[in-house]
């Protein structure tokens, strides 16, 4: 817990000014916990401790992905890392509101209804009013793809562009893939378990 002053906030345990805040609260994404001294943060310890546990049980907490997706740390995973490059902490889970439908591998990770439809086996002719949604889709892809690209630079994580994504996408009535496999994170490839930081251009 660094030394710092935290301006304007008190010590959650004796409302003195505060001078250092919770490290674990912050590297989970928690709300600040500050405190006036390590004495008062180490006497508040066993109690506030339970909010890191809350948290992780509640889904609210930026943890590791671990397992190939299918569970969450606060340990990094340990692995014979070759380069620079570390997996960062993925956020809480994001949701889509219930007005939007939903694909069916947004619940199993499997998309069933594609793979047992008959355009797999033959080319559709489509109707005027289906061509039209799939130009609106079209052009839903895009506007989302273009804020995607407009976000992208040195330093941001993957995590900050699916927050993005998912935000437009919820603006357009639509819900992103994105957010699909952040819920799903056994259904994405290896490479994506990771919330990698962009380093250049």
């Amino acid at each position: 817990m660094a030394d710092q002053q935290h301006g304007g906030l008190l010590c959650l345990r004796c409302e003195a000014p505060a001078q250092l805040q919770c490290p674990k609260c912050a590297s989970m994404g928690l709300p600040k916990a500050p405190y006036c001294s390590q004495d008062c943060f180490k006497q508040a310890w066993p109690e506030h401790k339970a909010v890191h546990k809350s948290a992780v049980s509640a889904g609210e907490a930026w943890l590791f992905c671990t397992k190939r997706g299918k569970a969450r740390s606060d340990t990094m995973p340990g692995y014979a890392w070759t380069g620079p490059l570390r997996p960062a902490r993925i956020g809480p889970t994001r949701q889509v509101p219930e007005h939007i439908q939903r694909p069916d591998y947004a619940v199993t990770g499997i998309p069933t209804a594609e793979q047992e439809s008959k355009q797999q086996r033959a080319v559709a002719i489509r109707s005027a009013e289906e061509a039209a949604g799939i130009r609106r889709a079209c052009r839903v892809g895009r506007e989302v793809l273009d804020a995607a690209a407009a976000v992208v630079r040195p330093g941001i994580t993957t995590d900050e562009i699916d927050r993005v994504v998912s935000e437009v996408a919820r603006h357009l009535d639509c819900c992103s893939v994105s957010t699909v496999l952040h819920a799903r994170m056994q259904a994405v490839p290896q490479h994506e378990l990771f919330t990698a930081q962009v380093t250049g251009c």
